[in-house]
């Protein structure tokens, strides 16, 4: 029986050698029935498992949240503190052109949304960049060029550098498909990605904030369950959303609001000083003005004064000439004065005694003039000690403020290296908790082979390694309070140089204000010093008149005293009359030369006058125009001021609410669209393959079939050699079945590896993935 049973098996193995082309035709249609249905079916999962490898690597966010009136370092520490939540990082970005393509310029990701470097490298320093080969394809650059960048009006001086060198090409995990998103220059679309470092941004709020899930990462991230814990963690953040959208709209339009007032109340404090400005020159212009008015006056009553002076001395030259020419007569008579010389010696006594009155009048005039003299002499001591005492109150001011000025100065340096502490120490914590995590992760990891050789063992570790954690998750937390109260007592410190800050101001605007005092104090001062010194000439020329009066009535009375003996010395008088009649014709002459040159004089005065006068009102019109010229000036900018004032409150009063949208990574067009295309193939799987299996299957049957007919005899033949039914159906069902066997393997192993890179290479025309990685299909190559 063993003998027939080899038979029949060598018989087998003939047949299958004499009919190789139809035995090999049975195995390739099977191949490629297996093939197009395991490679289609793995397809979709190789390309999904390659894309969630790809986003785990480079910790693409889970979700992302944007607001319209932008975010802020608050709104990211209470996004990271939501439950559920495992990292945050806030993102600026502004959209711009760099020649002639629009380009989104970003800040550089450090915990989320990594770049991986396809060449070059990452940027060191503020003034490079990296971006993606499609910009240097449409811009013809290459690595180590220039890019320089426009911005439009409403973002200039957003950006510290608009000239970058390209030191590196990247894909980001962002944009893994071809669209870039929308923007409102260009054609609205955006061309292409540009990364540079964050410090080039000068604006201080956030336009997105990305943020991962707790646990996310292990599972699939086109799964279910996955789907399922983010749009769950995504409608937990509503009411976080709410609440922070309208506290950021609140405190967004009460800062406005504070400064738009601050700006309001110096309008009016520079409103106030300008029309106090154009007060004073008015009142300096009418000033000048009663001064010109003054000046023509006595220009006028120098004119009238001069002619009168010139007609009085031509008066009393007509006078002394006829006084003269009288004296001649008198001269005659001069024997008739001697007999009336009694008579004047008597007059002259009466004048003696009436000047010596005079002169104790002029005594006591003096007297009074001394006392007042010393008594403004007294206040201006005192208003000297008084100015002295304030001088010396200033510089102490001013020395108090100088050192309050270093100490506020000195506060402001130690705020300042606090929070840099702060900032550095919380960098390091949080650094702490990721690489703690990171271990947590790997340790797990590495006891995952426990799990089901010593469950008890795996637990133990686990519990182990979970409580190690926590105690380090405590630690951390510990040392974050630590650091948080540090922070409230810096901005404590913060609120108190603010405080200083303004009683600083205060201090310097009281000190100014003394200043200007004692300037007053001191110009009046020396008013007062030249009134005295005027008043002490004043003095001095009055002692002197008293003294020459003295000295006059000493002589007259010398003179009374020889009045006998002159009267007895008439002859002689007379004689000497003759004499002092020619010195009054010497005199007369001298007289008119005198009134020649007064005259010449007088109208030399008078003419310079005139023209001191018409210079001064030349300045006065110049002065008027320059006056009316700076009020039309500042009414203008006063207008423009308050315009802007207006419009600026306009523009706060017309700010919308604040939203914010808490958005998945599904929302991305590229990360949706390659799941979508992947399952397309997947969809292809149900329906492609069939067809290569009814083919195979019918050229299986027919070529069976034939090969049955075309054996009749034979079948026969091992009947008649006792050949049972089954064991000659074994021969043509091995047949089939192991072409179909051995076809199936082959196109296993063709499908499952070749299909589905050639199909991730074509989808990689329209999406940056990295090179396809082979998904673990165990079941479903058995099923295939």
């Amino acid at each position: 029986m063993v003998t027939r049973k080899n038979r029949l098996t060598t018989d087998a193995f003939r047949e299958i050698k004499n009919t190789l082309n139809r035995y090999v035709s049975i195995l390739v249609l099977a191949a490629l029935a297996v093939a197009f249905l395991s490679g289609l079916r793995s397809a979709a999962p190789d390309m999904q498992y390659t894309a969630d490898n790809y986003y785990d690597r480079t910790r693409l966010m889970d979700g992302y949240v944007l607001s319209t009136l932008g975010l802020t370092e608050e709104d990211l520490e209470a996004l990271a503190g939501a439950d559920g939540i495992e990292w945050v990082e806030g993102c600026r970005d502004l959209d711009a052109t760099a020649i002639d393509r629009i380009v989104n310029l970003r800040s550089m990701p450090e915990r989320l949304n990594l770049l991986e470097v396809v060449e070059g490298r990452l940027p060191e320093s503020a003034d490079e960049c990296v971006t993606e080969h499609l910009l240097l394809v449409k811009l013809g650059l290459q690595v180590g060029d220039k890019l320089e960048i426009t911005l439009t009006e409403d973002h200039e001086g957003d950006l510290e550098n608009t000239a970058y060198t390209i030191v590196g090409v990247v894909n980001s995990p962002l944009y893994v498909g071809l669209d870039r998103g929308a923007s409102s220059l260009g054609n609205g679309s955006v061309d292409a990605f540009v990364y540079v470092p964050g410090e080039n941004f000068t604006f201080d709020y956030y336009t997105c904030a990305y943020f991962t899930g707790q646990g996310l990462r292990l599972l699939d991230g086109y799964g279910d369950e996955y789907e399922d814990k983010i749009d769950a963690l995504v409608d937990s953040l509503d009411g976080l959303a709410d609440e922070r959208a309208q506290l950021r709209h609140d405190t967004l339009i009460g800062d406005a609001q504070e400064e738009l007032d601050n700006a309001r109340k110096e309008f009016e404090d520079a409103k106030a000083d300008a029309d106090k400005e154009l007060a004073d020159a008015w009142r300096e212009l009418q000033d000048g003005r009663k001064e010109l008015d003054d000046g023509w006056a006595d220009y006028y009553d120098g004119e009238e004064t001069y002619a009168r002076e010139i007609a009085d001395a031509e008066r009393e030259l007509a006078d002394a000439l006829a006084d003269l020419r009288q004296g001649e007569i008198d001269l005659a008579d001069g024997r008739q004065e001697y007999e009336d010389g009694l008579a004047e010696y008597q007059d002259a006594l009466k004048k003696y005694e009436d000047g010596w009155a005079e002169y104790q009048d002029g005594l006591a005039e003096y007297e009074d003039g001394k006392a007042k003299y010393e008594d403004a002499l007294k206040k201006y001591e005192d208003g000297k000690a008084k100015y002295e005492d304030g001088l010396k109150e200033y510089e102490d001011g001013l020395a108090q403020y100088n050192s309050g000025l270093a100490s506020y100065r000195n506060g402001q340096a130690e705020y300042n290296r606090g929070l840099k502490e702060y900032q550095e120490n919380m960098t390091l914590l949080e650094q702490q908790e990721a690489q703690g995590k990171k271990d947590l992760e790997a340790n797990l990891a590495a006891l995952e082979p426990m799990k089901e050789s010593d469950p008890t063992g795996y637990a133990a570790a686990v519990a182990e390694l979970m409580a190690k954690a926590q105690e380090g998750q405590a630690q951390l937390e510990e040392a974050k309070a630590q650091l948080a109260a540090g922070k409230a007592q810096l901005d404590a410190g913060a609120a108190q140089l603010s405080g200083a800050s303004s009683e600083l101001g205060k201090a310097r605007q009281e000190l100014d204000e003394a200043k200007a005092e004692l300037d007053e104090a001191k110009a009046e001062l020396e008013e007062g010093e030249q009134e005295l010194a005027d008043a002490k000439a004043e003095l001095n020329d009055a002692e002197q008149e008293l003294a020459d009066a003295k000295k006059e009535l000493d002589d007259a009375k010398i003179e009374l005293d020889d009045a006998w003996a002159k009267l007895e010395d008439a002859r002689a008088e007379l004689e000497q009359g003759e004499i002092d009649l020619r010195d009054g014709w010497a005199e007369y002459n001298k007289g008119v030369a005198d009134l020649r040159q007064a005259r010449a004089d007088g109208r030399q005065e008078l003419d310079d006058a005139l023209i001191e006068l018409n210079d001064g009102e030349r300045e006065y019109a110049d002065g008027l125009r320059e006056y009316e010229d700076g009020k039309a000036e500042a009414d203008e900018e006063i207008a423009d001021a308050q315009k802007k004032l207006d419009d600026a409150q306009a523009e706060l009063d017309d700010v919308e609410d604040c939203e914010w949208y808490v958005l998945s990574r599904f929302t991305n067009a590229g990360i949706v669209g390659y799941s979508q295309d992947s399952d397309r193939v997947s969809n292809l799987a149900n329906v492609f393959p069939v067809i290569f299996f009814l083919v195979a299957a019918l050229a299986c049957l027919t070529t069976m079939t034939r090969m049955v007919e075309e054996q009749r005899t034979q079948i026969g033949s091992l009947k008649a050699l006792g050949f049972s039914r089954l064991a000659i159906a074994k021969k043509y069902i091995g047949y089939a079945f192991s072409a179909s066997l051995v076809g199936g393997i082959l196109g296993l192993g063709l499908g499952c590896t070749l299909i589905p890179l050639v199909i991730a290479n074509a989808f990689n025309i329209m999406y940056a993935m990295p090179q396809l990685e082979f998904k673990d299909q165990t079941v479903m190559c058995v099923l295939a």
